[in-house]
């Protein structure tokens, strides 16, 4: 599992990497990793300047020792101009789908623990000049619908993405 998760970071830095005359100003695919109260693996595909759809899996609360969620997220994003090049603050929706797993407790241990939620993302990315890198920082607040019904606030990750060849 490790050595796959390895080979997958590599393939990314490497094309990341291959990338370096993808033009910084405007991607269409970008990948890399959060980390935050979610550690995860992120691809972001751009239909226009303003939209794009982001796809995320990755676990929630990967530094807790009692327990923690397999996290698969999905969100659509709306990006702002600002007078500030190669800023984009960004505001969206989406929906994540779970499962708990780990938890010191036996009976919920045992149990299967199936999460949905809303989110709403609301972010800023930076793209470096002339370099096929993303960086962000994103708060993605969630309310729990499916198990139980509850509001998430703490869900901030900061992330960098490499800009993808175009395909």
């Amino acid at each position: 599992m490790m050595r796959r998760i390895l080979a997958v970071l590599s393939a990314i830095i490497l094309s990341g990497m291959a990338a370096g005359k993808a033009d910084a100003y405007v991607y269409r695919h970008s990948a890399g990793l959060e980390i935050g109260n979610l550690f995860a693996f992120d691809y972001r595909y751009r239909f226009t300047e303003h939209s794009a759809v982001d796809a995320a899996i990755g676990v929630v609360n990967p530094f807790c020792p009692s327990y923690q969620f397999l996290l698969v997220s999905t969100a659509y994003h709306y990006n702002f101009r600002t007078g500030v090049d190669r800023l984009y603050p960004y505001v969206g929706g989406g929906l994540s789908a779970g499962t708990r797993f780990g938890h010191w407790n036996e009976a919920f241990r045992t149990r299967i623990s199936f999460f949905m939620s809303v989110d709403i993302p609301v972010g800023v990315e930076y793209r470096m000049k002339r370099k096929p890198v993303v960086f962000c920082l994103e708060w993605s607040p969630k309310l729990q619908f499916l198990t139980d019904l509850r509001f998430v606030p703490q869900s901030v990750a900061l992330g960098v993405r490499f800009i993808l060849p175009q395909m």
